[in-house]
C-alpha cells in the first residue's frame, strides 16, 4: 500500500475533467472513481476513505486544530468578528453575529503543479 503524501507520479488521463457539467457531486464521484482505478483499492473503500478524510477534518477545524496536508494545503477555522452591515437602498444596518468559517491555504506544491504547463508534467 503506498504512503499518503509520498509524492506518488499519478498519471490522470488527459480526457478527465472534474468540471464537466453543471452538477458538482457529479465531480466528486469522478474523482473517485479516478482514485479507485489508479490504485489497488475499490471504489467503496475510496470512497470510505474520503468520507473519513472529511468527517476528520471537520472535527479538528470545529475544535480549532490545523490541518496540514502534505502535497495539497493547510485547512484552519477562522471567526469572523461582529459587525453592521448597511442593508440595500434602505439604508437600515443590520447586526450580523460572530461566525466561524473555514480557511485553506493551498501548498506550494499544488501551486505549482496548477501552473505547470501540460507539456511539462509528462517530463
Amino acid at each position: 500500500m503506498p504512503k499518503l503524501g509520498s509524492g506518488m507520479n499519478l498519471e490522470i488521463p488527459s480526457d478527465f475533467s472534474l468540471n464537466e457539467g453543471r452538477n458538482k457531486s457529479k465531480s466528486y464521484q469522478e474523482l473517485l472513481r479516478l482514485i479507485a482505478k489508479s490504485s489497488d483499492y475499490n471504489l467503496y473503500e475510496v470512497e470510505d476513505i474520503m468520507n473519513h478524510f472529511v468527517a476528520h477534518v471537520q472535527q479538528l477545524l470545529r475544535k480549532g486544530e490545523i490541518v496540514k496536508v502534505s502535497g495539497l494545503g493547510v485547512f484552519k477555522s477562522s471567526t469572523i468578528k461582529p459587525r453592521t452591515m448597511p442593508m440595500g437602498l434602505i439604508g437600515e444596518a443590520k447586526q450580523i453575529g460572530e461566525t466561524k468559517t473555514a480557511r485553506f491555504k493551498p501548498s506550494t506544491e499544488l501551486t505549482k503543479a496548477i501552473r505547470q504547463q501540460p507539456d511539462e508534467s509528462s517530463s
